[in-house]
């Protein structure tokens, strides 16, 4: 699917040798999500329910906190309404969500999270346009 992949190569490395733009935080204006839980998300490896979990070396199946759950979930439909706008606009690619975690076992974890839908994104294809895009 992708020409190259980087593996082990600091977001700030990335940066300075203009391989990725800087990243946005994505925290959606959103009624549901109160003062509280914008600034959990926000702080999220500091979070009391994250922090210790998040930072074990466990198998990729072992499942993510629920706050990291929903911190992709909400990412992953930010991703999906921008797709279906650019789309809309006919940019002839997709975006692109990047994640970086902070250990190889907890990329491992948020792999398997997406890979086998445990985190509740779906792409639905349209007739004519993007491949089927599966979280």
């Amino acid at each position: 699917m992708f020409q190259w992949i980087v593996s082990d190569f600091g977001l700030n490395d990335a940066i300075e040798s203009g391989l990725v733009k800087t990243p946005r935080v994505v925290v959606r204006d959103d009624a549901r999500l109160g003062k509280d839980f914008k600034s959990r998300l926000y702080h999220i490896y500091a979070d009391p329910g994250v922090k210790d979990d998040i930072n074990r070396k466990v198998e990729p199946h072992v499942p993510l906190p629920d706050l990291v759950n929903t911190a992709y979930t909400i990412l992953g439909n930010d991703w999906d309404e921008t797709r279906k706008r650019w789309e809309e606009e006919g940019a002839p690619t997709p975006p692109v969500m990047i994640t970086v975690a902070n250990l190889t076992h907890t990329a491992a974890r948020v792999e398997f999270a997406l890979s086998h839908k445990k985190i509740p994104i779906e792409k639905t294809q349209r007739p004519g346009q993007y491949p089927s895009y599966r979280f």
